[in-house]
């Protein structure tokens, strides 16, 4: 048999569970009202950057940068990445006619497309260069899920097809150029 004080317990229990209920169902709410207004804060800043970016200075030149690879930053601290590719050279990029060392051609053919050979080394000369630039790097990325290399940049260079022509850092300065400036990529 129950008896009323066990019954007014259970309406009690009831009406507690109630409020908890309610009180969770706040806390949710104002949790994502602080979420949406983060995300408005973040989608102006955003949209500030834009405006800026936009507005170019007096004699500054805009350059493309590519996208970013599928493991994301170059590795190198999270600082360097590709500025330009030897495939997309401008008409300053290439050593011409006045320059002072001899340009040297890479063959053409099935061959001359690619820039690397099957270890990962230049074609034009043999070299094991880093994708960071430097001739005297033992290699400072992250081990190739491909070859383990840790000259490999974000993309293998075993048999790649282009050729990293300078690395600059998030503000856009240049922090290392291609070391061979004689040779036509």
């Amino acid at each position: 048999m129950i008896t009323r004080s066990q019954v007014c317990k259970k309406k009690e229990d009831v009406a507690v569970r109630k409020s908890a209920r309610l009180m969770m169902k706040q806390k949710k709410q104002a949790k994502k009202q602080v979420v949406k207004g983060e995300h408005q804060i973040r989608a102006q800043a955003k949209k500030k950057a834009k405006v800026q970016k936009k507005k170019p200075t007096g004699g500054e030149v805009k350059a493309k940068r590519p996208a970013v690879g599928p493991r994301g930053n170059s590795g190198r601290c999270g600082q360097a990445r590709p500025w330009g590719l030897a495939d997309q050279a401008g008409p300053y990029d290439q050593a011409g006619p006045h320059s002072a060392q001899p340009p040297v051609k890479l063959p053409r053919g099935k061959k001359g497309m690619q820039k690397y050979d099957q270890r990962g080394r230049l074609n034009l000369n043999g070299e094991d260069l880093c994708d960071c630039l430097e001739e005297d790097c033992l290699g400072c990325f992250y081990p190739c899920p491909e070859c383990q290399s840790t000259k490999c940049g974000p993309t293998c260079r075993r048999n790649r097809k282009w050729i990293y022509e300078a690395i600059a850092n998030e503000s856009g300065n240049v922090v290392s150029t291609f070391p061979f400036p004689h040779a036509k990529y």
